[in-house]
């Protein structure tokens, strides 16, 4: 379910366990910049980050983000369990159906 008003809203994202892979770069702020569709899933939110950081050498300033009840993400609400996709290159994303495979890494975290 797509929820336009998330669009342009800030958004924190904590680490949901303590053996979270991207534990040491939370939390992260960022604010939801449109919704995108990998393979046959359409609400997937882009969210441009505030501050990027390092994964691998690879400077990430993008995440996709869906919540894993399939429910939307509500503004200001506290820990909703969400999927986070870092997004290594932005310019991968198309308009269309994009391939989940371009974004292999997948972690539970907390939005806010």
């Amino acid at each position: 379910m797509l929820t336009p008003d998330i669009l342009d809203k800030e958004m924190s994202f904590a680490p949901y366990r303590h053996d979270n892979l991207l534990k040491a770069v939370f939390p992260l702020n960022g604010r939801g910049i449109k919704y995108v569709t990998l393979s046959t899933e359409s609400d997937w939110l882009l969210v441009q980050l505030n501050h990027s950081f390092k994964l691998e050498e690879v400077s990430i300033g993008y995440a996709l983000v869906k919540r894993n009840d399939k429910q939307p993400i509500v503004s200001k609400r506290d820990n909703q369990l969400v999927k986070f996709k870092p997004v290594p290159d932005v310019n991968l994303l198309h308009d269309d159906i994009n391939d989940t495979t371009d974004f292999p890494l997948e972690i539970w975290a907390l939005c806010k």
